[in-house]
């Protein structure tokens, strides 16, 4: 068992904003070449649960100090069926997909894991549900990494009892090392920082919508009202919590092996990474939008960025402590949608861009994050809603998990072996649509792409326009 740890700042916003409803889950599908027994999906999951303590946790709130503490789940055993659900789907397209995000919200305080496996035995694939508060998009490809690794070495046993609890508190279990801190709370904070907190701190407090209402210049489809394109329910009237519509629009772009090396390729030659090239085609689909369907000239584009590596490097978080958990950072990229800057030289500025935030910059990234330490984040999200009127903070979000071979999972060799993977987050209240992608060496590259239903013939023209330039 480990101590309680006091959550960061950046997993205390994560957590209010699901604890109001505002953010559901994410998911990570894999397609399997076969379906595995039961006996062998038991085997895999139990020794899964056992290599990471995070699989068997929840958040708490001490009634002493009010915090909220990440610790062990206590008193109640983890059973196959808590974390396991078949689905008798003959598709997995936009119903199935959003009714994922309308359905699956994961409850704190409880003794009940922050995560769900969907099998969906006609289509050989599973799909891993994740509460953002404790983990990320890096988080699930660990999961199923270490998940595969089991579940070709399962098929060697032959006597297990499915009836035996996947995980049972009182017993002990080795798993992972667990920081007593997450690295963002021992953070070297520069003077300049700790005076930009303090003033933030105090704004928030006297005039919050300072810090939050969008720029006023930025682009905004009329026909996307927000809040109320966002949310079906507000609290009132004894409701205490949102209800986020979640009835977007999916598309999937799907890129085939031989033409993503292709892309690679010419991402090389100009300097440029997958995501910069990403971004770049997004931004050039989104000037096909009429003028008379949208306000604002400047596009704003959020980038999520892994943070492992910095954490390692500079405040000496091992390896084993950084395998799951939510390290991300987040950048906000601005292009004028009026300029007629071709792809590759968009791609260069996203690239620029990139690069000098992941090296010199990262340190504001982690000190930015930081200025929610002195805010109170459960009226931080709120307000979010409330000073948002004119539409979210950002146009889109670009979250690429990168080319992933889940340490040779993907090898035909294997008895079991990840022929595809797809990545996918809910309708959000920080940007009007996500593009979502991940890559694998059998599957090539696919790109999820949710957009509300209120922009979708709008949006038609884009979508052309990047399913074509794909």
């Amino acid at each position: 068992m480990m101590n309680p740890r006091e959550l960061s700042s950046l997993e205390n916003f994560f957590y209010h904003r699901s604890e109001v409803n505002l953010h559901s889950c994410f998911y990570l599908a894999l397609l399997l070449n076969a379906l595995p027994a039961k006996k062998q999906l038991y085997k895999a999951l139990q020794d899964t649960i056992a290599t990471y303590p995070q699989l068997h946790q929840n958040i708490t709130k001490n009634k002493e100090d009010e915090y909220l503490y990440v610790e062990d789940i206590k008193k109640t055993p983890i059973e196959f069926e808590d974390v396991v659900e078949f689905v008798a789907w003959e598709k997995f397209e936009e119903k199935e997909i959003n009714s994922i995000f309308q359905t699956y919200n994961f409850h704190y305080r409880n003794d009940r894991p922050l995560w769900k496996i969907l099998v969906v035995p006609s289509l050989n694939t599973f799909i891993l549900l994740l509460d953002h508060a404790l983990f990320d998009g890096i988080s699930a490809v660990k999961i199923w990494e270490t998940f595969m690794e089991k579940l070709n070495k399962s098929s060697e046993i032959e006597n297990i009892d499915v009836t035996v609890p996947l995980y049972i508190p009182e017993e002990n279990h080795e798993g992972t090392l667990v920081a007593s801190q997450h690295p963002y709370d021992i953070w070297p904070v520069p003077i300049a920082w700790k005076v930009k907190s303090f003033i933030a701190t105090k704004l928030f407090n006297w005039y919050p919508q300072a810090i939050i209402s969008p720029n006023s210049n930025l682009f905004e489809f009329k026909g996307y009202k927000f809040p109320e394109g966002f949310l079906s329910q507000y609290p009132k009237d004894g409701v205490t919590s949102f209800k986020v519509r979640n009835d977007n629009t999916q598309k999937l772009i799907k890129m085939a092996p031989g033409k993503l090396e292709t892309i690679l390729k010419n991402c090389k030659t100009n300097a440029v990474s997958l995501t910069s090239y990403i971004v770049a085609i997004i931004i050039i689909a989104l000037r096909n939008v009429t003028q008379e369907s949208y306000t604002g000239n400047l596009l704003k584009v959020s980038i999520p960025i892994n943070t492992r590596n910095i954490c390692a490097n500079q405040v000496n978080t091992p390896e084993e402590m950084l395998q799951l958990g939510n390290f991300v950072g987040s950048m906000d990229f601005e292009h004028p949608i009026n300029s007629d800057s071709g792809i590759w030289d968009i791609a260069r500025d996203v690239q620029q861009f990139i690069t000098k935030n992941t090296t010199v910059g990262i340190s504001d990234i982690i000190n930015n994050i930081k200025l929610l330490d002195g805010i109170n984040c459960e009226e931080f999200v709120k307000k979010k809603i409330e000073f948002s009127s004119n539409g979210p903070a950002s146009t889109f979000e670009v979250t690429n998990l990168g080319f992933q071979s889940f340490k040779g999972s993907c090898m035909e060799s294997s008895s079991y072996f990840i022929k595809d993977a797809v990545f996918n987050e809910p309708q959000g209240m920080s940007d009007i649509f996500t593009c979502s992608v991940i890559s694998t060496p059998i599957g090539g590259l696919r790109c999820s792409l949710s957009y509300p239903k209120d922009i979708a013939q709008e949006f038609e023209p884009c979508w052309d326009y990047i399913k074509n330039n794909f």
